[in-house]
């Protein structure tokens, strides 16, 4: 047991990340369930078109994107503690705008290439038409600064139950369209309604949080934007070089699919990814930790007690890692009945290749607490090195593991990333504060 108190930062995490927890382990069974009903309904080839769609969403969401929440958390905290309130509504009003632009770009960029992706993975021509509609998914994405303001104001409940609703209402929605309509088509709109969903809970919950802080919707609106303030804290080259290192990330996590997809067709991607999703069950029950951490980290740095966030993160390591390993062994005795019975009979090779993937899920164990860490310390830049490093050594390994060893090459050449990922992020967490990191 941790020997911890109530006001300890290590409890504040365990706390947060508990309320987190109650609302993803629901969220992510009602998830699993509907991936079962799609799978069960459509079909291995179908499920992997639906990845390959979602991927390609995801990566053009991510790389054009900047998702400003964690800046407005961190630069928030920084105010926070100065007493500045002016300057948190100004940032709010600069980080919605720069998350504005940036999904209109996405979205136009998803349009454009839809036609390349169709033809690339020869998928049927008669499904362009909903990688069109799935863009909308990204405009969607207009209320994620919710994260932010949900995080920042301690509101970790509401983030919750919005998972919850989400999940359930997209679980709904998918048994509606195998009942009724049991087609390609109907998933996607059931896919697309889900993230309107979603967006409207978080719009009205943000409202609602701002509201009990003081802070009106009008005021932020009439905030001014003052760009020499902004610049003095370097909030836009945090912005950017985090973008930057999220960008890189999705090399590892999204080219395996699409080099899968193209080499061995949409069945076998659709094999990978009942692969991740039954390894990372454990990762799905971890994130509120990670989700929970980054707020407490940046209030720490903005306090000057760096080395209470160090140990605070190497506690947190330690523990997940121990977990993992609890895992894996779970997952070796029932993990293969799981899979039959969820996916069915033609998914049960992602049992032996899960196996091999479970060790990529305990470094990412092991990995939690350092992102928040690093961009709770402003060391955004070197974070953004190391994933550029770990990047081009998997880069370098990735595709002649996977010509030759197919799904276990994508999962070797992913531990290797994540060794050299960890090594990198220990280095950058013990820089001197006085070394000049951005």
């Amino acid at each position: 047991m941790l020997n911890i108190d109530k006001n300890s930062s290590i409890y504040k995490v365990i706390k947060n990340a508990g309320i987190l927890l109650s609302g993803d382990i629901p969220a992510n069974i009602f998830k699993l369930l509907s991936l079962a009903i799609f799978s069960h309904t459509l079909g291995a080839e179908i499920l992997g078109y639906y990845v390959l769609f979602l991927s390609t969403i995801e990566v053009i969401d991510r790389v054009f994107n900047f998702q400003t929440w964690q800046a407005f958390i961190k630069f928030a905290s920084t105010f926070q503690a100065k007493k500045e309130h002016n300057n948190i509504l100004m940032l709010l009003k600069y980080t919605f705008i720069i998350d504005f632009i940036t999904l209109l770009l996405a979205t136009l960029v998803t349009l454009l290439i839809s036609r390349f992706v169709i033809e690339f993975f020869n998928i049927p021509i008669d499904f362009l038409h909903l990688l069109y509609l799935l863009s909308i998914t990204i405009l969607l994405k207009i209320a994620d600064i919710s994260t932010g303001i949900f995080r920042f104001f301690n509101r970790f409940g509401i983030q919750s139950k919005i998972a919850i609703y989400t999940s359930i209402f997209r679980l709904f929605l998918f048994g509606i369209a195998a009942l009724i309509s049991p087609s390609f088509d109907f998933f996607l709109y059931a896919t697309i309604m889900t993230s309107l969903f979603s967006m409207i809970l978080k719009f009205i919950h943000s409202k609602s949080v701002l509201l009990e802080n003081g802070i009106k919707l009008s005021s932020i609106i009439k905030a001014k934007v003052d760009f020499k303030r902004l610049k003095e804290f370097k909030v836009l080259s945090f912005v950017i070089y985090n973008n930057f290192d999220v960008a890189l990330r999705l090399i590892t996590t999204q080219l395996d699919v699409f080099v899968l997809g193209k080499l061995y067709g949409s069945e076998l991607v659709s094999i990978y990814k009942i692969t991740k999703e039954s390894s990372k069950i454990i990762l799905k029950g971890s994130s509120p930790i990670y989700q929970s951490v980054y707020p407490e980290f940046s209030k720490l740095i903005a306090a000057k007690k760096t080395n209470k966030a160090k140990k605070v993160a190497f506690k947190l390591s330690t523990y997940a890692g121990l977990a993992g390993l609890f895992f894996y062994l779970l997952f070796y005795f029932v993990g293969e009945k799981f899979i039959f019975y969820s996916f069915g009979a033609e998914f049960i090779e992602a049992y032996s290749v899960s196996l091999v993937y479970i060790i990529v899920v305990i470094f990412s164990l092991i990995a939690i607490p350092y992102p928040s860490l690093m961009h709770a310390m402003g060391r955004a830049k070197l974070a953004f090195f190391n994933q550029l490093i770990s990047t081009a050594i998997y880069c370098l390994v990735f595709y002649l593991l996977i010509v030759k060893l197919a799904l276990y090459g994508a999962v070797i050449a992913m531990i290797l990333y994540n060794l050299f990922w960890i090594l990198g992020s220990f280095i950058i967490i013990n820089i001197k504060e006085n070394e000049n990191i951005i």
